[in-house]
């Protein structure tokens, strides 16, 4: 397993957020397709998730290396909510 040299996004130097997703995707995309299914890509926020996904989702699509069988998955992140608030149908949203 190898670890990714990846610019901080605050500070001298430091790449804009949107770079910084797609370096991030590019190098996962420039990783052996074998070495991929050992890969994993951490990052602190769903936002950035959603974004470095996002980027790969479309390299791969632009390699022509998403098959019949690529699907899109809900993922479902955790709320936090107190006991109280779990019973109260006002602390969810449809969706």
């Amino acid at each position: 397993m190898q670890s990714l040299k990846i610019p901080p996004v605050a500070g001298h130097g430091a790449l804009r957020e949107q770079d910084r997703i797609r370096a991030v995707a590019e190098a996962f995309l420039e990783t052996p397709v074998a070495d991929r299914a050992e890969t994993i890509v951490l990052t602190a926020s769903n936002q950035d998730r959603r974004a470095i996904n996002e980027e790969i989702r479309h390299g791969l699509e632009r390699r022509s290396e998403l098959g019949d069988s690529a699907i899109t998955a809900r993922v479902f992140v955790k709320s936090d909510l107190t006991k109280v608030e779990k019973r109260q149908a006002k602390s969810y949203s449809k969706g």
